[in-house]
Parts: structure tokens; C-alpha cells; sequence
């Protein structure tokens, strides 16, 4: 994590709701299995804002299905967006915590994740400025609006017959370089596009038939 962050870790008895003033928690599974990095994608922070939510309230399940939705759709070579992100899913809360439900007679982009537990455990505070969205705290008291947008189907939406899943593994630092598909509110300069493999040489591909180019 860059020094400019201002990460800490939380004291002995602390919980995820002691950060300190002008701090935020961030969970440490979002930057494991969930292949989250800042700064946050401008996809991420539209999401973000627009179901309300604080960060620290999303849930790791939650975080995952949003980045695995961004991926599978710019390796697809379709510009992710919220509108299309409601088509698959349903915003939940559950003990406290936001998530997302696969919608009825939605494909499915990714199977369930497993392997996080006791994430409520594992979390840490990074300065609230590292955050690129205009956070706020969502009331769970407040009822969910059930999504009521057409599910993703061929007569409504021209990206249907490109759907396909993307097998969803954790990166390493090295591939998520590579990768960066951070496309931050700080620097829009880099905007990364996705191509067919024509014979040259990449250090990374997804699925071994794409490619992330960045082109600024």
C-alpha cells in the first residue's frame, strides 16, 4: 500500500467501526480475493454512489461480484456501466453488511466465491482521501428498491451474444500491474482496450485469447 495512503492497522481491541477521524476501513479481503486496488476504478465509485453506499459497508461477496462484473465486461470489450450492472444483479443487506444477489433468469458471470471467512476480522484504516467517491452511509433501515430493469436478454441489450464467463482468479501484484484496469478519477489519460491476440508478445492474457492494451 503507497505511503501517501496513510494505512494502519487496527489496535489489539479495536473493531471496524473505531477508524480514526479522517480514516476510513477498508477490508483485507477486497485487495486478496476481491482484486480490488486503488485508486478505486471509476466504475467501482459509480457504484458506490449510486446504491448510497459507503465502502465499508459493502461486504467482501458484495465487492466481488462489482470487479468481477468490471472485468468480464471490458474483457469482453463492453464498456461496464451501473444500468447494466442492475440488469444482473440485486442490491441485499444482510446483518448489517451490502451485497448483491444474482437476479432471477439473469446469466451467471461468476460461481459463488468461497474461501472468505471470517472476513469481519481482517480489515484495516486508510486515509479517507485515497477514496475517489462520494462516500456516504447508507441507513439499513432503509427499504431496497427492488430492481425492476429488463434482465440482459438478446432483444434487450446488443451485447447478449458476446456474453460469455470469464473464470474469476486471484491476481498477483504483478499481473494486476499488467492488467490496471484502475481507471481512477485522478487520471483519466489511460483508458485500458481489450484485444483480440494477433501473434505479439504479452505478459498477461485472460482466457488465452485476450488481451489488455492500454492506450492513452
Amino acid at each position: 500500500m503507497p505511503p501517501k495512503y496513510g494505512a494502519i492497522y487496527p489496535q489489539e481491541w479495536d473493531t471496524a467501526a473505531d477508524a480514526p477521524a479522517g480514516y476510513v476501513t477498508m477490508w483485507s479481503e477486497f485487495f486478496g480475493v476481491c482484486n480490488l486496488r486503488l485508486p478505486l476504478t471509476v466504475f467501482v465509485a459509480k457504484v458506490l454512489e449510486w446504491y448510497k453506499l459507503h465502502i465499508s459497508q459493502l461486504s467482501p461477496f458484495g465487492m466481488i461480484r462489482v470487479r468481477n462484473f468490471e472485468c468480464t465486461f471490458r474483457a469482453l470489450g463492453i464498456e461496464p456501466t451501473v444500468g447494466d450492472f442492475r440488469r444482473f444483479y440485486q442490491l441485499s443487506v444482510s446483518m448489517g453488511f451490502y451485497s448483491f444477489r444474482q437476479r432471477d433468469d439473469t446469466p451467471k458471470l461468476m460461481l459463488p466465491p468461497k474461501g472468505m471467512t471470517n472476513w469481519k476480522t481482517k480489515f484495516f484504516y486508510i486515509k479517507a482521501a485515497a477514496i475517489t467517491a462520494k462516500l456516504q452511509f447508507r441507513n439499513v433501515a432503509d427499504s431496497i428498491i427492488t430492481e425492476n430493469i429488463s434482465v440482459p436478454r438478446a432483444d434487450t441489450v446488443h451485447w447478449f451474444p458476446n456474453l460469455r464467463i470469464i473464470e474469476w482468479f486471484k491476481l498477483d501484484n504483478t499481473q494486476l500491474r499488467v492488467l490496471r484496469m484502475m481507471l481512477g478519477r485522478m487520471s483519466r489519460k489511460a483508458w485500458p482496450v481489450v484485444r483480440e491476440k494477433s501473434g505479439g508478445k504479452c505478459p498477461f492474457s485472460l482466457c488465452g485469447f485476450l488481451l489488455p492494451c492500454f492506450c492513452h
